[in-house]
């Protein structure tokens, strides 16, 4: 009995590190999607720099090539943006769906955890068929 209670209770610990990882990998996307906007308004203010020297003469290219810049940067905003939002709310979902989960198992976190390697839970702790599983 003490056992299967302590098999149990290493299998709910791997849970927690399943929504630790999924935790990170949250903050993974920001830091991605940060380091895309600096690259982004450092290449456009190279382009501008570029154009207003070479082009100083002509002030109506100056205005083009600035609108057709700002036309740029707008759309590559947007696309970073909504491709954030629409990965955070991919994890948070994740997250969500193995936190309440009716109790911890290691189906539920290995559904949902792509990247991590369980067999050295499984070696170490338990035999799977002895861990508590979902029901279907």
């Amino acid at each position: 009995m003490s056992l299967t209670i302590l098999k149990n209770y290493f299998c709910s610990l791997e849970c927690i590190d399943c929504w630790r990882w999924l935790d990170n990998r949250k903050e993974l996307v920001v830091v991605v999607v940060v380091v895309v906007v600096v690259v982004v308004v450092i290449v456009v203010v190279v382009v501008v720099v570029v154009v207003v020297v070479v082009l100083v003469v002509e002030v109506v290219v100056v205005i083009a090539a600035t609108a057709l810049v700002v036309v740029v940067v707008v759309v590559v905003v947007v696309v970073v943006v909504s491709t954030y939002s629409s990965q955070v709310r991919s994890i948070d979902s994740e997250i969500i769906y193995v936190k309440t989960a009716r109790k911890p198992t290691i189906k539920s976190c290995l559904n949902h955890r792509e990247n991590c390697d369980y067999n050295v839970c499984l070696n170490r702790y338990f035999v799977f068929s002895e861990c508590q599983s979902d029901p279907d």
